[in-house]
């Protein structure tokens, strides 16, 4: 699946799950989340308060 902005929010728990408790994503781990995409997507899960 390809988040937007559309349908992420509704997924975010699900996101937070699988990226940073699961360390299961991106799908496959054929490409890994830099640093700082891991710190963005942290900082935007929270700021948005969709957790």
């Amino acid at each position: 699946m390809v988040f937007n902005e559309k349908n992420i929010s509704r997924r975010a728990k699900k996101i937070y799950q699988m990226v940073f408790v699961e360390r299961r994503m991106p799908k496959g781990n054929e490409i890994q989340l830099t640093n700082e995409e891991f710190i963005k997507l942290k900082k935007w899960l929270f700021t948005e308060n969709i957790l």
